[in-house]
């Protein structure tokens, strides 16, 4: 009886050791559920912006940040920074970031608006969400058979490219003159009211805020050519 004992005597452990590689010899990750990962941020709008004002102040389109979940500033030549939204003037379609870090030379101005025909140029990206070349637009001041608006400036090019909405509009000599808001489209809400008012055909126009009701730089802070920017709108 003793010899047929031994045998299971041998089996027992072979077991318990298998049973326990089984359960505790295998990595503990195996075992837990796999962790989702966390999905990059979607750019759902991009346009342009430029430095004024303050340091690390961009100026943009308003409508450009409107509802955003997180808005990043890719200055011309540099590296993404994380923006936080300085103010927001809706009537004016204008909106202030402020990025931290980096702070590129502040564009000069010029107050003055430019004379009929004046040549002028719209510093801008583009199809930004995918390309990062910087474009330059030619921009001619034209004149209406009514008075314009102060707080809007009507120029002529063709400008019908998404992404220019925020564009820095300099003259012969890179001065900020003012900010491309974007083309006219007479399909869009509210096209017949703003033709009534600039007294042109909304689809030929590009509407601009004139330097003056930007933010000014501070009397010490040093200035020099715009320094151009993308805009990116984030969800997610």
């Amino acid at each position: 009886m003793e010899s047929g004992r031994h045998p299971r005597r041998k089996v027992l452990p072979l077991l318990m050791a298998v049973l326990a590689s089984g359960c505790g010899g295998a990595p503990e990750e195996e075992h837990r559920l796999p962790v989702a990962a966390a999905q990059p941020a979607a750019v759902t709008r991009a346009g342009s912006g430029f430095f004024l004002g303050d340091p690390g102040r961009v100026v943009t389109a308003a409508h450009l940040v409107a509802g955003c979940s997180a808005v990043e500033v890719v200055p011309e030549g540099g590296a993404a920074l994380q923006a936080a939204i300085r103010s927001v003037d809706a009537a004016l379609d204008v909106a202030e970031l402020q990025v931290s870090g980096a702070a590129p030379t502040l564009a000069a101005l010029i107050l003055d608006l430019p004379a009929l025909g004046a040549a002028l140029t719209a510093l801008g990206y583009a199809e930004a969400a995918s390309d990062g070349t910087l474009l330059r637009l030619p921009l001619t001041a034209i004149a209406l058979p009514i008075p314009r608006p102060p707080e809007r400036l009507p120029l002529h090019g063709a400008i019908a490219h998404p992404g220019m909405s925020g564009a820095a509009v300099v003259d012969a000599r890179g001065r900020v003159m003012g900010m491309l808001l974007g083309r006219g489209d007479p399909a869009a809400p509210g096209s017949a009211e703003l033709a009534e008012r600039i007294g042109f055909p909304v689809a030929e126009v590009a509407v601009a805020v004139p330097a003056r009701w930007l933010p000014q730089p501070e009397a010490a802070a040093p200035v020099g050519e715009v320094t151009v920017a993308r805009v990116l709108c984030l969800s997610g």
